[in-house]
């Protein structure tokens, strides 16, 4: 296929939801402020496992038929190939960028849900979730399951908390668009501690805390960093959760 003018968006990561939030989405950001004209784009495209990139593409105004699918024998040709620079970790500029695209056109009613609790179904799930919930229940807190969210819905949830309790995963690319303020404690197995979604909450102005769990190797699990399910000392979470000023 030839092509006047087409970008390349692709991304290994692009069917998680933090990387092609953080590290897909803000390059169009940067065609955009190029001066480039652009209206063909490749990507690592698969809405059927992750519905959140036709909604967000959408959202941005770009259709599926502005999109070039890769694959293994995927080949083109270009008059003009637009490369924007791939982003490094989280950066103020994308976090910007997604702020004001998805977050002041939210037209939808103000959560109702002021403090949430984020379970995870796959990996990096705690075992003992039953005793966390009934902990956190007598706090005002509900359990939500964001796999079966939209974006939109995703917006809605995260800009009207003031606390969120959740174990570390891409769900909590969604502190993006929380209000200053909100507090924020993230829960990690012990084998796996990063500083990404702190960085999100400093550049929001959010309340941040983090709590580690023991970890349990998944037998036969993917073999990937980080994947570990973990267990929760109630006791030491109980004892922790009553310094950071939820009542």
């Amino acid at each position: 296929h030839y092509y006047d003018a087409i970008a390349d968006l692709t991304h290994v990561g692009s069917i998680n939801y933090y990387h092609w939030m953080f590290e897909v989405l803000p390059r169009l950001h940067l065609i955009r402020e190029s001066g480039f004209t652009v209206n063909r784009y490749i990507m690592k495209y698969a809405p059927e496992h992750s519905p959140f990139q036709s909604e967000t593409m959408t959202h941005l105004g770009i259709s599926r038929d502005d999109i070039k699918k890769t694959h293994r024998h995927f080949h083109i040709q270009a008059e003009n190939l637009v490369v924007p620079s791939q982003p490094s970790f989280v950066t103020k500029w994308a976090y910007d960028f997604l702020r004001n695209s998805f977050l002041t056109e939210n037209k939808l009613n103000p959560s109702i849900n002021k403090r949430i609790y984020i379970s995870r179904r796959v990996t990096r799930r705690i075992l003992n979730e039953n005793d966390l919930i009934e902990f956190l229940i007598g706090y005002g807190f509900i359990k939500v399951e964001l796999e079966w969210m939209s974006v939109a819905e995703q917006v809605q949830l995260f800009s009207g908390a003031e606390a969120i309790v959740a174990p570390h995963g891409a769900g909590l690319t969604n502190l993006t668009f929380c209000p200053p303020k909100t507090k924020i404690l993230e829960i990690f197995p012990s084998t796996y501690i990063t500083g990404l979604y702190w960085l999100i909450s400093a550049l929001g102005n959010l309340d941040y805390y983090y709590f580690i769990g023991a970890s349990e190797q998944v037998p036969n699990a993917q073999q990937w960093h980080g994947y570990d399910n973990l267990t929760i000392d109630m006791k030491k979470f109980s004892s922790f959760f009553k310094t950071i000023g939820i009542k």
